[in-house]
């Protein structure tokens, strides 16, 4: 007689085996129902990669007919395999929109993470396949172990409908905070999705809000130089030129971070080229203790004196040479600026360079 239990090299049975073929459900009907007795056995063993018949069938493209059959014999839809993955992640990972209907249906959990910290819904909502939870009227009030909601999966994987179903059912406050105290605008900003981004801000998510680490959503966006997403968080909050971070406008923030192409824009929508920080200083102070050239260069070619004070009678080269910034010092020399001036601490530009060297 056969044996039905029979295991290849690889840990495979006669089931596994058909189930990774064809997968026909005559046939492995027929392998479960021989030897009745040892059918749970059989829906429970694992191939050497720890996953069971229904992980196969659930990874299989048209095998919904045997899902079914194999959850009516009994399989655990909540069995995992070595990486911790259920069936529901196999199936959604191959986007088989029937078979994670089904095992939806049959009670599998979207949040179930794997070794990775990775959820089913998390590859539901990047697969495209967000629809299902909303038809199906899933329950997606949840919140995961690092505190990510609905809303914040939606908004990470640019999901515009789910977001929008999110919102209407009121699932979360628009500005819930995950663990790191990131919103979905964070998340949305962040990865650069602008329909996510101004659909938030319509439903009144907070721009200002900070994360953990302190770092507004319009802050992140500048830090990373994405000019489209900072007009649509400006713009439609309407709070360009008044604009402030920790006491520092946006004019200043670019010129840390370097950014000509959004400062040219700022400021010819009006943002305040001589807004001083806490500190005293302007964007083009910032600019020259950063080394950013061609920043002050910009802001000297818009009228900006050469021997601008900061701080403590600083002039430009003053906080250039002290920042080790030769770019910037060649280019303050080249407008002639003040290679003598003297600070209220009676300090040159050359006394600040030799420091730096010290």
């Amino acid at each position: 007689m056969a044996d039905v239990n029979f295991k290849t090299e690889l840990g495979y049975t006669p089931l596994t085996m058909s189930l990774i073929g064809e997968g026909h459900e005559e046939v492995v009907k027929l392998l479960l129902d021989h030897e009745a007795n040892k059918k749970e056995l059989r829906l429970k063993k694992k191939d050497d990669a720890g996953s069971t018949p229904l992980h196969l069938a659930a990874a299989r493209r048209g095998h919904g007919d045997v899902v079914q059959l194999l959850i009516e014999k009994g399989a655990d839809v909540h069995a995992e395999d070595s990486s911790k993955s259920t069936a529901l992640h196999f199936a959604a990972s191959m986007s088989h929109k029937d078979i994670v209907k089904l095992l939806l249906l049959k009670g599998a959990d979207i949040l179930k993470a794997d070794q990775f910290d990775i959820t089913p819904i998390c590859i539901i909502i990047s697969n495209g396949l967000g629809d299902i939870l909303i038809n199906e009227k899933v329950n997606i009030n949840f919140t995961d172990a690092n505190g990510f909601t609905a809303l914040h999966v939606g908004a990470s994987f640019g999901n515009l409908s789910f977001v929008e179903y999110c919102a209407q059912t009121n699932v979360r406050d628009i500005n819930v905070k995950n663990n790191e105290g990131e919103t979905p605008l964070h998340l949305a900003s962040r990865c650069n999705f602008q329909h996510i981004v101004s659909f938030l801000i319509d439903k009144e998510a907070d721009v200002f809000t900070k994360e953990n680490n302190k770092k507004s959503t319009t802050g992140r966006r500048l830090v990373n130089h994405r000019l489209d997403i900072v007009k649509i968080l400006i713009q439609e909050k309407e709070c360009g030129a008044s604009f402030k971070i920790n006491g520092n406008t946006l004019l200043h923030l670019l010129a840390a971070v370097g950014s000509l192409e959004m400062t040219k824009y700022f400021v010819d929508n009006g943002a305040d080229v001589h807004a001083k920080d806490s500190t005293g200083y302007k964007p083009v102070h910032v600019a020259a203790v950063s080394g950013f050239k061609e920043i002050v260069e910009f802001y000297l070619d818009g009228g900006i004196h050469v021997s601008d004070l900061g701080c403590d009678h600083l002039t430009l080269l003053h906080l250039a040479a002290q920042a080790g910034k030769s770019n910037v010092c060649e280019l303050l020399i080249e407008r002639s600026a003040d290679v003598s001036a003297v600070s209220i601490y009676g300090s040159t530009p050359f006394t600040f360079g030799c420091w730096k060297w010290l």
